[in-house]
C-alpha cells in the first residue's frame, strides 16, 4: 500500500478571499493538524510584522504536521526570515515556488529563463543549508517548455530539494493528459525525492486529476478544505478511501471526523469575514470585546508573546462521572513539561469538579473572573467554546478551549490561562 501525503494550503488560499486573523489562522492550523493531514501551508511572510509571528505560532502550536512557508526567489533576505519564523515547528519545511511557463518567467521575475535557473539553484541550496525540508515548486509547469522544466527540477535536486511539486495554473487538461505529463517527470527523479502536485479546477476537474496524478505516481496532493481552484480536501480523502484496495493506495486523513471539521473551518472563515468582531464568532479572545487587538489583526508586544508562548500543561486524558443522584467527580490526567500528572477531585456540577482537579495539578488556586460558554457552530454536535478570564497577582489573563463537550472546552480554556500565567512567572 502506497501512502500518499496530503499537503493542505486552506490556511493559505483562504487568506485571499476572506477577513482574517491570528486566531482563525491557528484554530484552522490546529484543526487541520487534528485531522491528519500531513502538511499545513501558510502565507508567505512579507513586511508585516503579523505575518511573522503568525506563522510563529503555528509552528509552535502543530504537534504533528509538517508547517511549509514559502520564500521569495527575488528576495534572498526572505529565506532567514522565513526559516526565523518555522524553524519551531515539529517538521518545518521551506518552499520555493517559482513560475515555470515563458510568460510567468517575464511577468513575475522579469528575467530569461537562464537566470532564473540560476536563481532556483542558488535559492533552494540557499534553504537547503537551513533546513531538512525543501520544496520546489514548478508553477504553470503544463505550460513550460519541457527542456526548461526539466532543467529547473535538475538543478532543484543537485541544491538540495527533497520534494518537487508540479503546479497547474491553467487547469485545461484531462485527467489521463495530466497524468501523463505526472508520469514523465516521476521517471527523471531519484527515489529519495518525493513528487508532489498541485491540480487547477479550470474544467472542475482537479480532483480526477490529483487521482490519475497518484496513479501515475505523485507522492503528494496540495488540496484545501473549500473550494480555492484547486483539489478539495474532503472529496479527495473521501476518493482515496472509497477506492483505496482498487488503487492500492492510503492516507492519513481522519475520514471519521474529516466532514465535520472541514464545515467547521468554513464556518469560521465565514463568520469571522461577516463580522470579525461579533462574539459569537470562535476567534475571538477571552477577555476580548469588539475593540480587542487580537481581532484587528495588531498585537501588542505583551499579547504577542502569550499567544507564542509553549505549553507548561498539558492535557493527557480526563473522565468525568456525573448525575442528579450522584457527586460530580474528574479523574483528571495532565502533563507538566511532559511528566504525567494525576488526580480525582470532587466539586459541585463537573465542570467544578474539573477546576478543583486543575488547581491540585497545577498547585495553585487562581481566582476565577469570568467564565463565559457559548455554542459557535449549529446542530447536535455543535462546537462549544469556553472563555474564562483568571486573575493572578492584580493581572488578568485570559484563556480558551474550543471543543464539542463543554467540559473538555472548559478544560482546555483554564491551561490555556494557566500556561500564560506560568511563562509569565518563569520570565520574572
Amino acid at each position: 500500500m502506497h501512502r500518499i501525503f496530503i499537503s493542505d494550503n486552506t490556511v493559505r488560499s483562504a487568506a485571499g478571499r476572506y477577513r482574517t486573523s491570528f486566531r482563525l489562522k491557528l484554530e484552522t492550523s490546529r484543526l487541520l493538524d487534528r485531522l491528519g493531514v500531513s502538511c499545513i501551508e501558510t502565507s508567505p511572510i512579507g513586511d508585516n510584522q503579523a505575518d511573522y509571528l503568525a506563522v510563529k505560532s503555528i509552528a509552535s502550536t502543530v504537534k504533528k504536521a509538517a508547517i511549509a512557508v514559502p520564500v521569495d526567489i527575488l528576495n534572498p533576505a526572505s529565506i532567514n526570515t522565513s526559516w526565523e519564523a518555522v524553524s519551531g515547528a515539529v517538521n518545518p519545511r521551506l518552499q520555493v515556488p517559482v513560475p515555470c511557463s515563458t510568460v510567468q518567467m517575464e511577468y513575475f521575475c522579469h528575467r530569461k529563463p537562464e537566470a532564473v535557473a540560476s536563481l532556483v539553484s542558488d535559492t533552494v541550496k540557499a534553504c537547503a543549508d537551513l533546513c531538512a525540508d525543501v520544496e520546489f515548486i514548478a508553477l504553470d509547469f503544463t505550460r513550460a517548455e519541457k527542456a526548461f522544466l526539466g532543467r529547473a527540477i535538475s538543478a532543484a535536486v543537485e541544491a538540495g530539494a527533497s520534494i518537487i511539486t508540479l503546479s497547474d495554473a491553467a487547469g485545461n487538461l484531462l485527467p489521463d493528459e495530466f497524468g501523463a505529463l505526472i508520469a514523465a517527470v516521476k521517471e527523471t527523479l531519484p527515489a529519495n525525492v518525493r513528487l508532489g502536485v498541485q491540480c487547477s479546477d479550470g474544467l472542475f476537474l482537479a480532483d480526477a486529476c490529483a487521482v490519475e496524478a497518484v496513479r501515475a505516481g505523485a507522492d503528494e496532493i496540495k488540496t484545501s478544505v473549500f473550494g480555492d481552484g484547486s483539489s478539495s480536501l474532503p472529496r479527495f480523502a473521501h476518493i482515496l478511501k472509497t477506492r483505496e484496495e482498487m488503487l492500492g493506495i492510503s492516507c492519513e486523513v481522519k475520514i471519521t471526523e474529516l466532514d465535520h471539521i472541514a464545515s467547521d473551518i468554513k464556518e469560521m472563515f465565514e463568520l469571522y469575514s461577516e463580522n470579525p468582531t461579533a462574539t459569537a464568532t470562535v476567534i475571538a479572545t477571552a477577555a476580548a470585546d469588539s475593540e480587542s487587538p487580537a481581532l484587528s489583526g495588531d498585537f501588542s508586544e505583551e499579547e504577542t508573546v502569550l499567544e507564542t508562548i509553549p505549553e507548561t500543561f498539558s492535557l493527557d486524558t480526563y473522565l468525568i462521572n456525573s448525575g442528579n443522584v450522584i457527586s460530580s467527580t474528574c479523574h483528571l490526567c495532565l502533563k507538566k513539561d511532559g511528566h504525567p500528572l494525576e488526580c480525582v477531585c470532587v466539586g459541585n456540577g463537573p465542570v467544578d469538579a474539573a477546576f478543583h482537579a486543575l488547581e491540585q495539578l497545577i498547585g495553585s488556586r487562581y481566582e476565577l473572573e469570568e467564565f463565559k460558554i457559548r455554542s459557535v457552530t449549529e446542530g447536535r454536535e455543535a462546537m462549544g467554546e469556553t472563555l474564562i478570564n483568571l486573575r493572578h497577582e492584580g493581572r488578568l489573563f485570559s484563556g480558551r478551549g474550543l471543543s464539542t463537550d463543554i467540559v473538555g472546552s472548559s478544560i482546555l480554556a483554564y491551561l490555556d490561562a494557566a500556561n500564560k500565567i506560568a511563562y509569565g512567572e518563569g520570565l520574572n
